[in-house]
């Protein structure tokens, strides 16, 4: 049978970044209400110490939000990639079952079975699937790297 890659790990690229970015404008955020602060000198000289423990606060919960948001949601990013070495994944091939797409809201993931393996996933795959279409899934544990989908398959 012939599979028309739906998605491919090594070409989506680092995909999550958008929490850890969100995470660095709240820094750049506190950057800023230090620097606001300081240069509105009547309100910072009003109370000095707990506007400048208050900038430093903000300032360092964001710094440490980024950094631990962004190290380990790349980690398993990369860990991911390294893993994608012959040998360190598996794949399946077979017809889809047990198929719960996203529903209106789009609160919970996509899910679906190839044999004995279930797979879940947020966000669409690009190419929608459906119950009883070919498929051949590359997987690390219970993350999809790679989705084939048949082509002749309705």
């Amino acid at each position: 049978m012939h599979y028309v890659t739906a998605f491919d790990i090594s070409d989506s690229g680092y995909r999550s970044a958008g929490f850890p970015a969100f995470a660095a404008l709240f820094a750049l955020l506190g950057v800023l209400l230090a620097v606001y602060r300081w240069r509105r000198g009547e309100s910072w000289n009003r109370h000095p110490l707990r506007n400048t423990l208050l900038a430093l606060l903000i300032l360092a919960v964001s710094l440490v939000w980024t950094t631990l948001a962004f190290s380990a949601i790349y980690h398993h990013y990369l860990w991911l990639m390294a893993e994608r070495l012959p040998g360190g994944y598996g794949e399946v091939e077979g017809t889809i079952s047990g198929l719960k797409p996203l529903p209106e809201g789009g609160r919970v993931a996509e899910s679906f079975c190839v044999h004995e393996h279930c797979f879940r996933y947020e966000g669409g795959s690009g190419q929608p699937v459906h119950e009883g279409q070919a498929v051949r899934v590359t997987y690390i544990g219970g993350t999809i790297i790679k989705l084939e989908v048949g082509a002749a398959s309705k």
